[in-house]
This record gives C-alpha cells, structure tokens and sequence, in this order.
C-alpha cells in the first residue's frame, strides 16, 4: 500500500498547491463552461489510490487530458468526474433564481432561449 506522500509530489508536478485557487466556471448560458485544468489534475490525483492509476500520465498531461481518455483509468476518470459534477451542482444553486421559477420561465418564454440556454436550464432541472 503507497503512503499519500506520492499524491503530494504529483500535485507538486501538475504545479497545484495549497492555498491556490481552483476555478470551475459555468459561463454564460450563451457560453462555455470552464474547468481549471489544475483542478482536472488534481481530482484525478486525489481519485487516484496509487501511482499506478495514473498509468504514467505526467502532471502537466493530466490537466489536459479530457474525461474519459484512453490514457487514464477508467475507475480513476469516473471518480474524479464526479468530484467535478458535485462541484458543478454547487455552482448551480447559486443560481439567483428558484428552480420552479425557472421551470415557469421555460412554460412561458421557451421560444424566446437559445439552445444554450435550454440546455444550461434543462441541466439544472434534471
């Protein structure tokens, strides 16, 4: 069994420390979202239970690999994914309107959203 010291030195190498600041943004309903790609590194360092779930992928790669890449356990991949969902669920109940708002909005005024924003609303409903 490895000690957590490993996952310390790869969070050093994806250059990730504490006290840094880690962004996951929603964007505009007309935009895109953003995830930090330090933050994708370091879910997938924290999801990970030894170096080997890493599969040799350097820090710096693992910022800039998406999701589900071939490179990267599936295991590891799903977890870390989650951390980021949960993280995105936060983000959405901050929206500054109630969900039932948002559901009158769409029976009301669906013709008038971009496809962006029935997207962005339909998220946040599901």
């Amino acid at each position: 069994r490895y000690s957590d010291a490993w996952k310390t030195s790869a969070l050093n190498a994806a250059k990730i420390s504490t006290g840094d600041t880690l962004v996951i943004k929603g964007g505009s309903v007309d935009g895109p979202s953003y995830i930090d790609p330090r933050l994708r590194a370091a879910v997938r360092i924290l999801a990970a239970e030894s170096p080997r779930d890493l599969r040799g992928v350097s820090g710096g790669e693992l910022a800039t690999l998406d999701f589900g890449s071939r490179k990267m356990s599936g295991l590891v991949d799903i977890e870390a994914l989650k951390t980021v969902e949960g993280l995105a669920d936060i983000c959405l109940q901050t929206f500054p309107t109630s969900l039932e708002a948002d559901k009158k909005e769409m029976e009301t005024s669906a013709n008038s959203f971009t496809d962006n924003m029935k997207l962005a609303m339909s998220f946040r409903m599901a």
